[in-house]
């Protein structure tokens, strides 16, 4: 897997939005050693947690898959 660091990356921790910070996306972890990374410039977009979806109704894996594609990592 490929290490990418995102820089120029404001986080929303639940209570605010950070300011500009670099985190390091190093196959299924997060973190912040860039050491061999790919740089990308985020360009001050915001760093979101997966949404929850607390109320659907599922008729397949479409459906899921609209899910993902908008956010949502739990319904």
């Amino acid at each position: 897997m490929s290490k990418t660091a995102l820089t120029n990356l404001r986080v929303f921790d639940g209570r605010g939005i950070g300011k500009p910070t670099m985190i390091v996306i190093d196959g299924d972890r997060i973190g912040t050693d860039a050491a061999g990374a790919q740089t990308i410039d985020a360009a001050g977009a915001i760093l979101l947690p997966g949404l929850i979806d607390a109320h659907i109704h599922l008729t397949g894996a479409a459906d899921l898959e609209r899910l993902r594609d908008h956010g949502v990592t739990t319904g």
